[in-house]
């Protein structure tokens, strides 16, 4: 017996293949951030505490946001929700760097760009996952497989990640290596 995911044309799972790849550059993108986010605080500043206030500051929304997420995403639409979010994170990710080159990023300033940039971000993450059914289907992919090709994406791209934050730190530098970050969202 022929499987589902066998007889549906290539072409209907592109948007499926899509999707896992736009995920694996948004995971790296946001590990960089995870790397180069604390690095670029104890350079700028001096201050571990400060670095840690920074990352407090980068959780903190997501808790906040994940209450509302649901809501949001399903009132707005999937789709919409995961751009919308994706501009959102990527803008206010993509000023840190900026502001910085400009010396015009006072701390304060960094921990609402922060705070913004991930409150952004959780709409979109939940908006991405709820995808994953419609795409697996509309691809003729089984669930299961589609659960799990996407759980191997997204943990390749954590263990991938961290290393590639480290080398783009030593590469270009931490406020740079946020730059990256800042793309991965556009992408």
């Amino acid at each position: 017996m022929m499987t589902a995911s066998r007889a549906m044309p290539l072409g209907q799972r592109t948007p499926f293949f899509g999707f896992l790849a736009a995920n694996f550059i948004s995971t790296i993108g946001s590990t960089l951030t995870v790397i180069a986010l604390p690095w670029f605080v104890l350079q700028t500043t001096g201050s571990a505490a400060m670095a840690g206030i920074t990352l407090a500051v980068d959780t903190l929304p997501i808790a906040l946001a994940g209450v509302l997420a649901g809501t949001l995403v399903d009132r707005v639409g999937l789709k919409r929700s995961s751009i919308i979010s994706d501009f959102g994170a990527g803008f206010f990710t993509a000023l840190i760097p900026l502001l910085y080159q400009l010396d015009l990023l006072a701390f304060p300033v960094l921990l609402v760009l922060v705070f913004c940039a991930s409150l952004c971000y959780t709409p979109g993450s939940t908006a991405r996952r709820s995808l994953l059914p419609d795409l697996a289907e509309q691809g003729g992919i089984s669930l299961e497989r589609a659960n799990s090709m996407a759980q191997a994406v997204r943990r390749t791209a954590f263990l991938l990640g961290p290393p590639l934050g480290g080398l783009l730190i030593v590469l270009v530098s931490t406020s740079k290596t946020l730059w990256f970050d800042a793309l991965s969202f556009a992408i």
